[in-house]
């Protein structure tokens, strides 16, 4: 029967920690805030002509792409009032984010938090370093939306920076430790 060696299971672990290290310290959050949207008062005319609410700009680091993004607020809750909204579609740059009519309970009647995970084929429509929120409002009233959180997550991309290649270094380095280890055992 093999004998369980510590410092085996020591060094295994401290590599895996190096690495999970080097993905989280090179990753990055870009965090954008659209303004809430307490829309004008219309009883008729639907579907209305898009509005673009707002556009704001960001940075993606350079050597980094976007791995991930999602996108959520509340449905019927402003600073002024709370508790229902029209109907309404909600876009980013164009990409469909939240649909009113599908939400339960009906956000025409009630306050509804929404929230937006972007698939990997969604993440090229954020590229730009810009994103505009833009609404159509499908039924009477007004459009209430809360501020709206945008969060793009990046990652290293291509080549790898010179932090990506210290992790690797130290990384290697842990493994040549649990090798030399393994063999005194």
């Amino acid at each position: 029967m093999k004998r369980i060696n510590i410092k085996q299971i020591i060094v295994s672990l401290t590599a895996l920690a190096l690495a999970g290290l080097c993905q989280v310290a090179h990753a990055n959050v870009i965090t954008v805030t659209f303004p809430e949207i307490n829309g004008a008062y219309y009883t008729s005319g639907f579907p209305l002509p898009a509005v673009n609410w707002d556009t704001e700009l960001y940075s993606i680091t350079a050597g980094q792409s976007i791995v991930g993004a999602s996108i959520s607020g509340i449905w019927g809750s402003t600073s002024q009032f709370y508790g229902s909204t029209a109907e309404t579609e909600l876009y980013v740059n164009g990409l469909l984010v939240s649909d009113t009519t599908t939400l339960s309970p009906d956000p025409y009647l009630n306050v509804v938090p929404f929230s937006f995970t972007y698939t990997p084929g969604d993440l090229a429509t954020l590229a730009s370093g810009s994103a505009t929120l833009s609404y159509i409002q499908t039924s009477q009233y007004q459009v209430r939306l809360s501020q709206t959180t945008l969060t793009i997550e990046t990652a290293p991309s291509g080549v790898p920076d010179s932090g990506g290649i210290s992790c690797l270094l130290m990384s290697l380095a842990s493994l040549a430790g649990y090798f030399r280890f393994g063999r005194k055992a």
